[in-house]
């Protein structure tokens, strides 16, 4: 079978991986996370040193009942909230640090920028820069049945036998 790949299609084939690898970053929150709401108790606002570079940031701080504990952490910096404001939130139930607010900003956000930009930066600009618009790449996949002969020992008979390779024995 012979595959034959255009930039179109390495480009999709691209894309497709890179948002692959974004689902997997958070499928184990998907799969075994529990849902449930949290109320934001305070805002954490702090301000960096930097003199060129300086700011001041901000993180809703959240508070929700698991299972067993009352668990309090630090939602994502930068994301609008109000003391008392109700928000979903997913944890891993048996792992009390993997907390995080259940909205596009708190769980989807980072893993799409994490992927996106060095998609952007290396990986398409390497698809449209080495492969050209008329050029194909062919993928030949064949599946060719090997058979092992082995000369016989006594009588000089050729014929395939099975190999064993678990028993040590010659």
């Amino acid at each position: 079978m012979k595959l034959k790949l255009t930039r179109k299609h390495l480009f999709l084939i691209s894309l497709v991986v890179v948002f692959l690898s974004i689902l997997m970053f958070r499928i184990d929150y998907l799969i075994e996370g529990k849902t449930t709401t949290g109320e934001v108790i305070k805002i954490k606002t702090w301000a960096t040193g930097s003199r060129r570079f300086g700011g001041t940031y901000s993180a809703p701080v959240v508070t929700f009942n698991s299972d067993q504990y009352t668990i309090t952490f630090q939602g994502e910096t930068n994301m609008s909230a109000t003391i008392g404001e109700k928000v979903n939130v997913i944890y891993q139930p048996n792992d009390s640090e993997k907390v995080l607010i259940y909205s596009f900003i708190g769980f989807w956000l980072t893993p799409i920028l994490w992927h996106i930009i060095p998609y952007i930066l290396l990986i398409g600009p390497a698809i449209f820069s080495f492969v050209k618009k008329n050029d194909q790449i062919i993928i030949v996949l064949e599946r060719k049945p090997k058979l092992f002969k082995i000369k016989g020992r006594s009588g000089g008979d050729e014929g395939s036998k099975k190999i064993n390779t678990t028993d040590n024995a010659v």
